[in-house]
């Protein structure tokens, strides 16, 4: 990633962060910059359009399932959005489909939904609020992804299994 991009990139995870944390939502400008800044890496990693395409797709059929899930808990349609999954962190999975290939993308997912679970689990005294700040702790988890990917270690993001 050029420094620019690189720059960007921490700016807007780290916005991200303080927004989720402190307000339990995020500005959609925010949002909007990184996933700029998601496709611009796309587009430098020559990724194929179709293997978005299939990111996307993985990505509606966890949303799909989990609406399922709660039909099935709550005995009716629930919309997920009002009490169990903020719109942000949504958009925020949308915004950084373009960084990762499907094999990697389903690694970051599963990974980074197990960081936010222990986080939260230790931090739970400090966040002071029942509502996990998922978008936020993503974003750190994928910050610290990019700089561990930087400095020559292990890459996520482009992951063929």
């Amino acid at each position: 990633m050029a420094v620019v991009s690189a720059f960007i990139f921490g700016l807007a995870t780290l916005g991200i962060t303080y927004q989720d944390f402190k307000h339990r939502a995020i500005h959609i400008a925010l949002l909007l910059l990184l996933f700029g800044v998601s496709v611009v890496d796309a587009f430098w990693s020559r990724r194929p359009f179709a293997e978005l395409l299939q990111t996307l797709v993985f990505t509606l059929v966890v949303l799909g399932l989990m609406c399922l899930y709660l039909r099935l808990r709550y005995g009716s349609w629930v919309n997920p959005l009002t009490n169990h999954l903020g719109l942000g962190d949504v958009l925020f999975f949308v915004a950084v489909i373009p960084l990762f290939n499907t094999h990697g993308f389903v690694w970051f997912f599963i990974s980074g939904l197990l960081f936010c679970v222990v986080v939260y689990s230790l931090l739970k005294s400090q966040i002071g609020k029942d509502s996990i700040p998922l978008a936020g702790m993503l974003a750190v988890y994928l910050l610290g992804l990019k700089i561990i990917e930087s400095q020559g270690g292990f890459s996520m993001f482009n992951l063929y299994l």
